[in-house]
């Protein structure tokens, strides 16, 4: 039903009453607006992860912690300690293989105060071997190149 409204408008001069049809057609509706959810990526300082076929360099600096099997990871970047502090990883072989320090052997190069020094362990990484001390009991820091 379509009605019109009539508003008195006093006009003084022509002394008279002026209808003004204030039911004008509707407005357009707005177009939709498509919202999408925003993704919200946090930095992990600690992250349990499926790690069968291993961790990249790169998936381990973005995570920047890793845990499994009650070992929290760390790495530790060779740019902190370059080239000095760790005569025998130097004597034997240094050099950087996919992001990871790795020795002559190919064993990624780690820090452990729970190994000797020398023991070769298994790491969500790949096999490792202890070259370092000094990080908490239950803590694993493995060399990087980043």
């Amino acid at each position: 039903m379509l009605s019109a409204i009539c508003t008195i408008l006093l006009a003084a001069a022509l002394d008279a009453v002026v209808c003004v049809d204030t039911m004008a057609a509707e407005p357009e509706p707005e177009p939709a607006v498509e919202y999408y959810e925003p993704i919200y990526y946090e930095p992990a300082y600690w992250q349990s992860v499926d790690t069968a076929d291993g961790i990249s360099a790169s998936e381990f600096q973005w995570l920047g912690v890793v845990e499994e099997d009650g070992v929290r990871y760390t790495w530790y970047s060779q740019n902190v300690l370059p080239g000095g502090g760790l005569t025998e990883l130097n004597a034997n072989g240094r050099h950087v293989e996919g992001g990871y320090v790795v020795d002559g052997d190919g064993y990624i190069a780690v820090a452990s105060s729970d190994y000797e020094k020398g023991t070769v362990i298994e790491t969500p990484f790949g096999t490792a071997k202890v070259y370092d001390t000094g990080c908490a009991s239950g803590t694993i820091d493995v060399y990087t190149n980043f």
